[in-house]
């Protein structure tokens, strides 16, 4: 569905929105529809992103795959994200003349001799802080674009003036923006007697959503492994 469509209602998501609150046009302002809008957006891609698995999510509003790359710089261990990686599901960086994939760790796992920032050489490991990864050990090479993040990205939000965009998510599941548009309406503005048929709604939806996006990768069946083959390993190096 659209984001506002008056020649066809019918795939518009504003009118969908009026249509649950029984409103007329244009009594839901459009700047504080596209606001709460875009609140529905980041709502419905917590539950897909929640539930996905090895097919990772990813808008289908962006034209640009999710790989970021960075210059790897010689005695540099940590770099800034940038707010768009949400997730990261994976990271690697260049050395030598070729491409290794760092292991994820929690710096409250590693000891001091780890720990020390002293210690160079190939990056095995990285941290992720806040809205920085920390490399470990040093790098003591770059590289330019040597280090890879791959992520997955938040919603591509609408603008006021959006006629024809759509939410990055399924079609099937549009409605959920619409759904959450009314119901944070509905609670602002005393209409309370719409409550009850939007949260049934938006109940059954977020249902339907989760077992979607969680099951949807049939094709990617799971790979047995023999049981101490795929130990943790305490130290990086």
């Amino acid at each position: 569905m659209q984001f506002r469509n008056d020649t066809n209602k019918e795939y518009s998501l504003y009118h969908d929105t009026l249509y649950f609150l029984e409103l007329e046009p244009d009594s839901y302002p459009m700047d504080v529809y596209t606001r709460n809008a875009n609140f529905a957006q980041d709502k419905a891609l917590i539950r897909i992103m929640s539930a996905d698995r090895r097919w990772q999510f990813d808008p289908r509003t962006f034209n640009t795959v999710p790989i970021a790359k960075h210059d790897l710089q010689a005695g540099i261990s940590r770099y800034t994200l940038s707010d768009e990686h949400l997730k990261i599901n994976r990271v690697r960086a260049f050395y030598n003349g070729s491409w290794h994939t760092l292991n994820p760790v929690d710096r409250r796992d590693l000891n001091d001799f780890e720990l020390d920032k002293s210690r160079t050489g190939m990056p095995v490991g990285y941290d992720k802080l806040g809205r920085v990864i920390d490399l470990y050990p040093v790098p003591d090479a770059g590289a330019t674009r040597g280090l890879e993040i791959e992520y997955q990205r938040g919603s591509n939000y609408f603008s006021v003036t959006d006629e024809t965009k759509e939410p990055g998510f399924d079609p099937q599941f549009h409605r959920l923006v619409s759904l959450y548009a009314a119901l944070d309406y509905a609670g602002a503005k005393g209409k309370n007697d719409r409550i009850p048929l939007i949260m049934t709604k938006i109940g059954e939806m977020e249902r339907d959503i989760e077992h979607y996006y969680r099951d949807r990768d049939v094709d990617d069946r799971p790979k047995m492994t023999l049981a101490g083959t795929d130990e943790y390993v305490d130290n990086l190096y």
